[in-house]
């Protein structure tokens, strides 16, 4: 596999907003504990499409509930 070539189907427009919306969704967090947790699952699960609250909560064995409230604790 050579990384260097483009894919045929590789549309950089939409690579761009990708790594734009991306650098958006994270920026919102601080480097709280459970804002640090929570980014570093969302930079995991990122690869396999936009994170639900569902599935951030549950890879930090949280409820979303839980997960909320912390978040809102921290100011996020």
């Amino acid at each position: 596999v050579d990384l260097e070539t483009p894919l045929p189907s590789a549309n950089e427009a939409l690579a761009q907003l990708h790594d734009r919306f991306a650098g958006e969704y994270l920026a919102r967090f601080s480097t709280s504990r459970i804002t640090h947790l929570t980014r570093q699952t969302l930079c995991r699960l990122l690869p396999q499409g936009e994170p639900k609250r569902e599935r951030v909560a549950q890879a930090l064995h949280l409820s979303q509930r839980t997960l909320q409230r912390r978040l809102q604790e921290e100011g996020t």
